[in-house]
């Protein structure tokens, strides 16, 4: 089995962020969804899963 791309996605907790998560999901790309609300980026991954391998990562980029 071939694996996709891996992408990481910011702000994928919602809005834009999770609508890129679930495109580039659907476009077989392994996504790492990172964002600052553990729950928000679980329920994304939830919806991923079925599509491959995905992995949410709670995290503040704006914090070095």
């Amino acid at each position: 089995m071939t694996r996709g791309p891996l992408t990481a996605v910011t702000g994928a907790g919602s809005g834009i962020g999770a609508a890129t998560a679930r495109l580039l999901a659907e476009r077989g790309h392994r996504v790492v969804a990172l964002g600052r609300n553990t729950a928000t980026l679980r329920a994304v991954i939830d919806e991923l899963e079925s599509s491959g391998d995905h992995l949410a990562v709670a995290c503040d980029v704006t914090q070095p």
